[in-house]
């Protein structure tokens, strides 16, 4: 057939094309409305956790502090020649004082180092023996390992010792540092955790100085100990002598580093190992003419040993 005159012809139509573009597609109603579903939820979630996790600590130090009553928080203990102080929680610290006439014991704010006032009273049980050579007291107080930030918390165990008073002290804490200074007969500190950091401080009689867990810090004043015996199981001993030191030193730690100050000029008989770690030792620490002023002693398992003057 021909083509008629005048007549238009509609041109061929494009082909589809073989890809799509991206492109971003309308939201979807429906979705919009279960992410904010999810998210309600879990925001509900979250403040009911906070609210059971504020209302079970509370608890816990309800729990804690209800075997405990008020009593007051200082305590004073005359003056006995041995003292045996035993705390299951907090910081020990013992301080020479110029002000009490006799061992005067307080509960006092963390890092105090001053009585509180007469009539203060804290929830603790403190127990006093008096025996024929040596008066024992034990302090407890409420454990608050889950208490909220406006609790009281745990009070250090502050002891005050009398200028003048010649005492033979042993403090011993389960979980606390023990911070002791000032002028002794002998010195017998342990901590199961917990850093022992003593002196400076003299006791003629003997320091012996234990923790399980933490360092011991100890530098000593004349006149100078007739024995000392530190041991730690994890952690570093650093221990200062006096000039006139003498007699026997002995030092054991299973992992943690030791350093030893040995002031003045005498010769020592020195044994240092360690069975992972390197030993040094000053000169002449252990050479020279004439005897030996003492012994020191130092094993280490894991860890290194200096010894200088």
């Amino acid at each position: 057939m021909g083509r008629h005159p005048g007549t238009a012809q509609a041109p061929p139509s494009a082909p589809a094309p073989l890809f799509i573009p991206g492109h971003r597609l309308p939201p979807s109603p429906d979705g919009d409305r279960r992410l904010r579903r999810a998210t309600t939820l879990v925001g509900a979630a979250i403040v009911l956790l906070v609210v059971l996790g504020l209302a079970l600590l509370s608890t816990a130090t309800w729990l804690a502090g209800r075997g405990f009553t008020a009593v007051p928080a200082i305590s004073e203990l005359g003056s006995p020649a041995a003292l045996t102080l035993t705390s299951g929680i907090g910081t020990v610290r013992v301080l020479p004082s110029g002000d009490v006439d006799e061992l005067t014991l307080a509960l006092v704010a963390p890092g105090a180092t001053t009585l509180p006032a007469a009539d203060a009273q804290v929830p603790a049980r403190v127990t006093q023996t008096t025996g024929a050579d040596r008066t024992t007291v034990e302090v407890r107080q409420p454990t608050r390992s889950f208490s909220p930030p406006w609790s009281d918390g745990t009070r250090d165990v502050l002891l005050l010792v009398p200028t003048g008073l010649e005492l033979a002290l042993a403090v011993h804490t389960d979980v606390g540092d023990v911070l002791v200074d000032g002028d002794l007969l002998s010195l017998d500190a342990h901590s199961t955790a917990g850093d022992l950091r003593l002196g400076p401080l003299s006791a003629p009689d003997g320091v012996s100085a234990t923790t399980e867990a933490g360092n011991i810090d100890l530098e000593l004043d004349s006149p100078a100990p007739a024995t000392i015996e530190l041991a730690a199981g994890v952690g570093d001993v650093d221990l200062l002598l006096p000039t006139d030191a003498a007699g026997q030193v002995s030092i054991t730690t299973d992992l943690g580093d030791v350093e030893v100050a040995v002031p003045g000029t005498a010769r020592w008989q020195i044994r240092a190992e360690s069975q992972l770690g390197e030993v040094h030792t000053a000169p002449g620490l252990s050479d020279g003419a004439g005897e030996a002023v003492g012994t020191l002693t130092v094993d280490s398992e894991l860890g290194t040993i200096d010894i200088t003057r």
